[in-house]
């Protein structure tokens, strides 16, 4: 994202045209808490993780008079069009503005990589990386020990994390096996899955997304979570993880 606010500033700025960096999303626009970011302000922000400006859920924002205050502010401040970078709340947000007048831009940026009309989202590739040297470790101790491993793996409600993370193999082959949300999971089936693995070699590696669900909807783990989320709307990584060590 930081890569992203860099070049959206410096491609404005050599066309004349000032931004305003909007701080904490939809709640920085409600309350008008942006500034006007130049050159030197975005100098060296492109190696850094996450965004510059912060992030927040905005309940405020998910509301008709919220979004008006939005509307105001832009107004109040001369903002000729809003440039969102975020996953798939960000853009309702946007074409909430659009609706009340309000041009967007949207910017896609989300680990998920759930967005449509785009291949690759901002972060899906460094969420990637990481999940494939998370696996190629765990395979690490789960060979040395002669041990079955899961890793739970993000990506709400789909398994494009999950899958690239397991099958973007460089040196290393693909976990034994890979349960996505796309499947619906079923108990018994994963049981026989292990048991023929663990026939074939004593290391088992399995890994699994978050929004694994059964047949009828649920999400795997969910009866030990309560259905509790975190902050952005994710089931928390204990669910579907600590579900499958159960079976185990």
């Amino acid at each position: 994202m930081n890569s992203a606010i860099h070049g959206v500033v410096r491609t404005a700025y050599v066309n004349g045209i000032v931004t305003l960096g909007v701080k904490r999303g939809y709640n920085g626009l409600i309350n008008n808490d942006m500034h006007v970011l130049g050159p030197d302000d975005v100098a060296g922000i492109t190696g850094l993780g996450g965004t510059m400006l912060y992030t927040a859920r905005s309940e405020e924002f998910q509301t008709e008079a919220g979004i008006q205050r939005a509307v105001k502010a832009c107004e109040y401040m001369g903002v000729d069009a809003v440039i969102v970078i975020g996953g798939d709340g960000s853009f309702r947000g946007a074409l909430d503005l659009s609706k009340h007048g309000v041009p967007t831009i949207g910017i896609p940026g989300t680990i998920d990589n759930d967005i449509a009309c785009t291949n690759y989202t901002i972060g899906f590739d460094t969420a990637v990386n990481t999940g494939m040297d998370a696996i190629n470790r765990i395979r690490d101790t789960s060979t040395s020990h002669e041990r079955c491993s899961i890793v739970e793996v993000m990506g709400r409600h789909v398994g494009w994390l999950t899958a690239s993370s397991a099958l973007a193999r460089v040196t290393e082959e693909a976990p034994h096996l890979i349960y996505l949300p796309e499947v619906s999971f079923d108990n018994q089936r994963f049981i026989a899955d292990v048991r023929d693995q663990l026939l074939e070699s004593p290391a088992v590696l399995i890994a699994v997304s978050e929004g694994v669900r059964h047949a009828d909807g649920s999400f795997v783990g969910e009866d030990n979570q309560n259905g509790v989320t975190d902050v952005f709307g994710h089931k928390y990584l204990s669910g579907a993880g600590k579900a499958l060590e159960a079976l185990v």
